[in-house]
């Protein structure tokens, strides 16, 4: 399985996931998401529209107040408008269950910015 592959089997996923209603928000996404304007549906078109720009597996996760603690594995997608959807992969029971963990616009400074082309990953 290439690159290619895994990019339309997690596209396949992140459709089935939110047609299922199985996208939550934790309470930390809920929050920033209100400060800074940003929607659920705005979110889930993110989500919906671009390929993931980082993975990070479990407790490989480096940002945020607790870094390293993530027992899920962790990707964020970019919009062009450069709108970041940072989701967990989530398994619950026989389901699995996609959590936005933070939302946000990517500053000028940005590594999202920065990266260029943006809708890379390393899988």
């Amino acid at each position: 399985m290439n690159t290619n592959d895994i990019l339309k089997l997690f596209r396949a996923a992140v459709k089935e996931v939110i047609e299922d209603d199985r996208l939550d928000f934790s309470d930390h996404a809920k929050e920033v998401m209100e400060k800074r304007n940003i929607t659920e549906d705005e979110v889930r078109k993110v989500l919906l529209e671009n390929d993931p720009h980082e993975f990070f597996p479990p407790y490989k996760y480096p940002y945020g107040e607790n870094p390293n603690t993530n027992k899920d594995p962790i990707f964020s997608l970019v919009s062009k408008s450069y709108l970041v959807a940072v989701v967990a992969i989530k398994k619950k029971s026989s389901e699995i269950r996609f959590q936005v963990v933070t939302a946000f616009f990517a500053s000028e400074q940005s590594r999202h910015k920065k990266a260029g082309n943006h809708h890379s990953v390393e899988i």
